[in-house]
Parts: structure tokens; C-alpha cells; sequence
């Protein structure tokens, strides 16, 4: 019992450590959004 109680906690440590790695990416491409939406405006006030 304590061997799959081990494996099992090992896959949900792979699992947490996948959503961190994703969580991540997505905070990127949120940053990445907002510069967007940034240049958008600053373009739109200069015409």
C-alpha cells in the first residue's frame, strides 16, 4: 500500500508540476495580450 500510495503521489507531483508549467505559458501570452491591446490604443490616439 505505501509503494502505490508513492506512485501515486509522484504522477500527482508530474501533474502539478505540467499546471505550473502551463500556468506559466499562460501568463505569457496574457502579458503578451495586453501589449498588444497597449499598441492598439497608443496607434489609435496618434491617428
Amino acid at each position: 500500500m505505501a509503494v502505490e500510495l508513492n506512485e501515486l503521489r509522484d504522477q500527482i507531483d508530474v501533474v502539478d508540476k505540467q499546471m505550473l508549467e502551463l500556468l506559466a505559458q499562460r501568463l505569457a501570452l496574457v502579458e503578451k495580450v495586453g501589449e498588444v491591446k497597449k499598441r492598439a490604443r497608443f496607434t489609435d490616439l496618434c491617428a
